[in-house]
């Protein structure tokens, strides 16, 4: 009898314990988040060249995790290959967003951490997804990429940038490095690309929705490209 009473009051002491637990998962899952570094092996022949082709990849993992969010923003890198073609190198972060739809959802919304997001990093040289960290929030700070409607593949908006200075500030500054940045805002995607070799650098922006090309030309130290002007637009 005695070891009844023993063992049903180490049982009741475990319950405040077990409800402590799972008020603190529930907690890290809907305020804090978490990151990780899960060192995911692509397939051996998994094409990411590209900013749109290693895009499958990481919408997959994402939707693994939590279906319905959306992509973004993407930044990258770019180098030329042996074949003269300019391809991704090192790691491409995609930014994803949307509206949690779990089973957390209700409690979600009533705390208003129901719009999530997350950030997925895949290293284009060893073909592995490297990075992942989810976000909570209950603003929408974003608008969705809409690639489908671009008009104009990815290889084409990369020469479209070299045609208007990009191959030329190569030229003057060999080693020159390429970041790209495509973001989606509530007018349209626009694409990025930056030239940049010790404190020179080069921006060439393409309004998506528009077709307008736009470029300006500064250093490291300044924040934002000082003289933006309008060099040409895409023929649809």
């Amino acid at each position: 009898m005695k070891r009844r009473y023993v063992v049903t009051g180490a049982l009741l002491a475990l319950i405040p314990l077990a409800l402590c637990a799972a008020l603190a998962a529930l907690y890290l899952e809907l305020f804090v988040g978490f990151e990780t570094e899960p060192m995911i092996l692509l397939p051996s022949d998994a094409e990411v060249s590209s900013i749109m082709s290693g895009y499958a990849y990481a919408q997959a993992f994402v939707d693994e995790w939590q279906p319905g969010l959306h992509l973004t923003a993407v930044y990258a890198r770019y180098g030329e290959d042996s074949q003269g073609r300019l391809v991704t190198t090192g790691d491409i972060t995609y930014l994803f967003a949307g509206t949690r739809e779990d089973w957390l959802a209700g409690i979600a919304s009533l705390v208003r951490v129901h719009v999530l997001g997350a950030t997925v990093v895949l290293d284009a040289d060893t073909r592995m997804i490297s990075y992942f960290r989810p976000s909570h929030t209950d603003r929408h700070l974003w608008g969705h990429m809409h690639p489908d409607e671009w008009g104009i593949s990815e290889e084409d908006l990369l020469q479209v940038a070299e045609e208007h200075g990009g191959r030329e500030f190569r030229r003057i500054h060999p080693g020159a490095e390429i970041a790209v940045e495509v973001a989606g805002h509530h007018m349209g995607d626009e694409w990025l690309q930056t030239y940049f070799s010790d404190e020179r650098r080069l921006w060439i922006l393409i309004e998506l929705h528009s077709r307008q090309i736009s470029r300006a030309q500064g250093d490291a130290s300044e924040l934002f490209p000082s003289s933006w002007r309008t060099v040409g637009s895409i023929s649809r």
